[in-house]
């Protein structure tokens, strides 16, 4: 639940959409509405999922702007294209717009030399089978030729663990004959292609003509100027522009690789890989070179149309991708990201990213994207290395039969510093074996024996290669013992030499075995891969169950809204109140004998303090007292603080007469606005602790109550929750239901409330609740 039982919880369908067009398929039985669902705030709760397949399968495809402005061919573009294009099975074309006034000449009907090129299905003739128009007049859909029927491809796998069929053998990929300049307008090609890849730039004129010939899906490789609007709700949508071409050479052979075949065969599942730019990307897609599947690999460049959360959201859909790698660039929506980041957790898709500075730098900013992220299990690494290494880890590894960790290395003294390092980076060490005492020969029982242990689920050998010999022998031992394991074997290899036969052919070929260099990596890897699957195993999206409707508290809480002024204390606490938050019994008087009569009904002892809308820090200036047990001291009391306020030249609504609250730890919740994730909720630790632990955690709604416990755990005093010194420990439950409560009241006031601070929370022992004291509101 998120917080207050106010409202109605409820799911529904999913908005569909056709061809270039953002999509979500709706639930089976379930009607698509005409618009995305959205929370009492009106934020989305399903993601909109573009249609990559003219990208990733693309039957057809046109390249624009192949010849530059003098006339000479774009030849390693044309090269790179076509044998993308002969990998895929995918129609070719090369055509001119007709917006661009280029020259036509070239063959008839084609655009292309008299043998046409490699795998496109082109000829000097045209297409086999078909009539082209001819050339220079404009064609409607209606008036072109029927082409031949295709044979279908073969279905994808399923996730995990099965295969495609290898695509058979194309022609030489070696391309000894380029096009002519196209004589073709993108009207007169013989049919829509699904894919168009612009070399050039692309004014209005050219994006008119793509969507007057219906094309769904265009790559602007060009780093040309392309303002950054947002997604485009019309045809076509826009990769880019400045992808480059890396990623499409790089496509045309994803199951390449250098040395021994591993695992990860053609068709398998394996790595889809994001980035911002194909010089960021290269080294993650270089991990094929060591039997490392790379199922897709987009660059998204300066992103004017299609975002890294949308093509997140279609990479997770696809049935070959078992894990997203990506780099992330500054969101522009944090809710489409965090949207993004639930489909592969719903999916159970490990999501492992390289964040991008918050903007400005800002410390807050950073902190508030990072504890977003980690709400929905995004793996979070520091850089292209620590990609490379996690990404690789997860693709060869399946679920964990354990959390179990064994060290099995060949000294002792070794085998005790791995163990010491992983025990601090939260891994269970649960034996510890020295692997040098293993007898010589084919046997290997101490390592059978540790994959016997039902409670260990990986095992982590470090090799230094101080021994070629003893070295050579481990690195098979551990080979031949993956294959016949579903636990996780980890080689860490410390020795400069990287080219030793024992990392570079046994490890490095094997399928199984996930081989490091660094052993910071290696346990940052295997934390990572054990938190997901705790993570994901029983999953559910907070989406699911975020308020739609708003609560009957919305009423009451508009009533006291004064748009651009802060709350007084007494209206921010009716404002509590109305979303369920306890607050103090308290009467706000303006006089004194209205104040004798309060203490009465409130109980003493009683505080008393001065009520303004801009009075802050009332401690600090003498307008708070405390502990008052007789009328005759409340009577006083009135008389000094109106005098107080008076000479302060404070404007004062009255004085607040309140109910003592027994003692308990004190606690800081709050709302701001992130302006990138919206209102998110912070908690902390309060009174004389907030000098020495100042840190926050952060909640970006929606969230529940697990997330609830888990920012309470994130602070560095969590454990005085559970009482220290003798004192008794807090009710961390109540603590935990006012940040749900805090959620519901900051969703539905988004936008009418820019900022809440309670300060403090006094959290009372276990069953006995949380008060808040004071409250502090600013309207926007």
């Amino acid at each position: 639940m998120l917080g207050s039982t106010h409202g109605t919880l409820t799911t529904g369908g999913h908005r569909a959409l056709t061809g270039g067009e953002s999509r979500a398929p709706a639930p089976p039985g379930h009607p698509s509405p005409a618009a995305p669902e959205t929370d009492v705030s009106g934020r989305p709760l399903r993601p909109q999922v573009p249609d990559l397949s003219g990208l990733l399968r693309p039957r057809s495809i046109v390249v624009l702007d192949a010849w530059d402005a003098e006339g000479e061919p774009r030849t390693e573009a044309i090269r790179q294209l076509t044998t993308w294009a002969e990998h895929l099975g995918a129609r070719l074309y090369f055509a001119s717009a007709a917006a661009t006034g280029v020259p036509r000449k070239g063959v008839a009907g084609t655009g292309l030399a008299g043998r046409g090129v490699a795998g496109t299905g082109l000829s000097g003739k045209g297409v086999a089978g078909t009539s082209l128009p001819a050339p220079g007049r404009r064609t409607s859909p209606a008036e072109l030729p029927e082409l031949p029927e295709l044979p279908e491809r073969s279905d994808l796998p399923k996730r995990p663990g099965t295969t495609v069929p290898e695509p058979p053998e194309g022609p030489d990929r070696a391309v000894t004959e380029l096009p002519e300049r196209p004589a073709l307008t993108l009207a007169e090609l013989p049919e829509r292609p699904d894919l168009a890849v612009l070399l050039g730039p692309a004014p209005p004129p050219l994006l008119a003509e793509l969507a007057e010939a219906e094309v769904p899906l265009a790559v602007v490789a060009a780093d040309v100027a392309l303002p950054r609007g947002g997604p485009r709700t019309a045809r076509p949508r826009l990769l880019g522009p400045g992808t480059g071409l890396d990623a499409f050479g790089v496509n045309a052979d994803p199951d390449r690789r250098g040395g021994s075949p591993g695992r990860s065969g053609p068709g398998a599942p394996g790595i889809a890989l994001l980035s911002r730019s194909g010089a960021q990307g290269l080294p993650v897609a270089g991990l094929r070179e060591v039997g490392v599947r790379l199922a897709h690999w987009v660059v998204t460049g300066g992103e004017a149309d299609l975002g890294t959360a949308e093509l997140l959201c279609s990479l997770a859909e696809q049935p070959d991708v078992s894990v997203l790698a990506c780099f992330l660039a500054e969101p522009r929506d944090g809710r489409a990201l965090l949207l993004a980041a639930d489909r592969a957790a719903r999916r159970g898709i490990p999501l492992v990213a390289v964040a991008a500075d918050p903007p400005g730098g800002s410390p807050r900013a950073g902190a508030v994207a990072e504890a977003a992220l980690r709400q929905f299990g995004v793996i979070q690494v520091g850089g292209t290395d620590e990609l490379q290494d996690t990404a690789a880890l997860l693709a060869k590894a399946g679920p964990p039969v354990a959390e179990g960790v064994a060290v099995y290395a060949p000294s002792g003294d070794l085998g005790e510093e791995v163990r010491r390092r992983a025990e601090a980076a939260g891994l269970r060490v649960r034996a510890l074996a020295d692997a040098g005492a293993m007898p010589e020969g084919g046997e290997r029982p101490l390592l059978d024996a540790l994959l016997d242990d039902p409670g260990l689920g990986v095992v982590i050998c470090p090799l230094p290669a101080a021994s070629p010999a003893a070295t050579e022998r481990l690195a098979r031992d551990l080979a031949e013992a993956a294959e016949g394991t579903g636990k996780l074997l980890c080689a860490v290899w410390s020795s400069p030499d990287g080219t030793a036969a024992a990392y570079r052919e046994t490890l490095l070929g094997s399928g199984r075995v996930a081989a490091f260099r660094t052993l910071a990596h290696c346990l940052g890897a295997v934390g990572a891969h054990l938190a997901h699957h705790r993570f994901t195993t029983g999953y559910r999206s907070p989406f699911d169950e975020a308020p739609r409707a708003p609560s009957p508290s919305l009423r009451t809480a508009e009533a006291l809204l004064v748009p651009g002024e802060r709350l007084s204390e007494h209206a921010a606490k009716r404002l509590l109140r109305a979303y369920g938050i306890r607050v103090p019994r308290e009467k706000l008087v303006t006089s004194a004998a209205a104040a004798i009569r309060a203490a009465a009904q409130v109980g003493y002892p009683v505080v008393m303090k001065a009520s303004g809308a801009r009075l802050a820090h009332k401690s600090e200036r003498g307008l708070l007292r405390t502990s008052l047990t007789s009328a005759s001291q409340v009577r006083e009391t009135y008389r000094e603080l109106t005098a107080r306020a008076q000479y302060e030249g404070v404007d004062l609504d009255g004085v607040l007469v309140c109910q003592m609250v027994p003692e308990g730890a004190e606690w800081v919740v709050g709302v701001a606005q992130d302006p990138v994730f919206g209102p998110t909720v912070t908690v902390g630790h309060g009174g004389e602790l907030r000098e020495v632990l100042p840190e926050l955690a952060y909640g970006v709604p929606p969230f529940g109550t697990d997330r609830a416990h888990a920012m309470l755990r994130e602070l560095r005093g969590h454990a005085l929750l559970d009482g220290v010194r003798g004192r008794p420990p807090l009710d961390v439950d109540a603590l935990a239901e006012v940040l749900l409560r805090v959620q519901r009241l900051a969703l539905e006031l988004d936008g009418r409330l820019t900022g809440l601070d309670i300060d403090p929370l006094r959290v009372l022992p276990r069953g006995q609740g949380a008060v808040a004291l004071n409250v502090r509101a600013v309207c926007g």
